[in-house]
């Protein structure tokens, strides 16, 4: 645990005990471009938020934590629903990636880091994207209307062009992204933290496949929340990850339980020993509130051995 005071700057003292520790430290940029409504930066440029087809902020109307290792019923309408609930509370919107001067501030929030900072990357995650359903603010659809010959975007926001076109702009960003981090510090990694391939592109419009082909990223740390063993497996065994592993490292995210769903450490066990079989370079768990804490199916003391038991490396 790393204690600070008021007169210390956080993030450096916790690189100096990580770095003591021999530990890399990599800032997680967990938010991307979700934005809480009542912020003032919210409320300072509305024009920065992007709406839903029918202008609403935000992308669903009710609060529920659903994890599900079905892929097919996620592929379902209700199923989609309900994943893309799980993605943000009720108070938060998204800023639009595709708004240059919401891209300007996120580069200038990457610039304040990287080179101040003796850390070694900075990660995003999937919230580093443009939600499927979003799109259909002012300035997104006058710049599609402006290379589509006056026509508006789709009212489907699933339509195949409609996401393809979304997904190269924010593709572009991604270049860009990478060209300033590499600008202040060529060896700090640039890693991202994304749900599977087809999942990634199409409910969050990321196309970390061609971000990896084009050497944009020098990570991937990939979200693999199922509770069932054989599709985790599925997951780890597909073309997409298999390819990214031939040019990048790529470590595997396991959930290791949210407050309403507690899973327990011989699930967690079973995908740490399959992920090691399939030869990724790593796992992480998510998150660290359910490693170990009184509303884990074991008790902290037990799971804090099991993991020990796990990782001996790390005890």
């Amino acid at each position: 645990m790393v204690v600070t005071h008021p007169s210390e700057d956080p993030l450096h003292e916790m690189v100096r005990v990580g770095h003591e520790k021999n530990m890399r430290v990599i800032p997680w940029f967990e938010y991307g471009f979700m934005v809480p409504l009542n912020s003032r930066l919210a409320k300072a440029h509305p024009d920065w938020l992007t709406t839903r087809q029918n202008g609403s902020l935000q992308l669903h109307e009710d609060v529920e934590e659903a994890f599900t290792g079905d892929v097919a019923e996620k592929e379902t309408p209700k199923g989609i629903a309900r994943l893309l609930r799980s993605g943000a509370p009720r108070a938060l919107g998204w800023l639009n990636p595709l708004h240059p001067s919401v891209q300007e501030m996120m580069l200038n929030l990457v610039e304040e880091v990287v080179p101040q900072y003796d850390k070694d990357g900075i990660q995003f995650d999937d919230h580093f994207s443009l939600p499927v359903e979003f799109g259909y603010d002012a300035y997104t659809v006058a710049l599609y209307q402006r290379e589509h010959d006056g026509h508006s975007p789709p009212v489907d926001p699933a339509d195949e062009d409609w996401i393809r076109w979304r997904a190269g702009k924010l593709s572009r960003f991604v270049e860009n992204l990478h060209t300033t981090v590499k600008e202040h510090c060529p060896n700090c990694i640039l890693s991202l933290s994304p749900n599977p391939a087809k999942f990634a592109y199409r409910f969050h419009l990321q196309v970390w496949r061609t971000w990896v082909e084009n050497d944009w990223l020098d990570e991937l740390v990939v979200q693999v929340y199922r509770d069932d063993l054989y599709q985790f497996e599925g997951e780890l065994a597909k073309n997409t990850l298999q390819s990214a592993m031939d040019r990048i490292p790529v470590s595997i995210g396991i959930l290791t339980g949210t407050w309403r769903r507690p899973i327990s450490f011989e699930q967690i066990k079973e995908q740490v020993i399959s992920s090691r079989d399939h030869h990724f370079s790593g796992v992480s768990f998510f998150y660290w509130d359910t490693l170990w804490s009184y509303f884990t199916p074991e008790s902290p003391q037990q799971r804090r051995r099991n993991f020990r038991a796990l990782l001996p490396e790390f005890s």
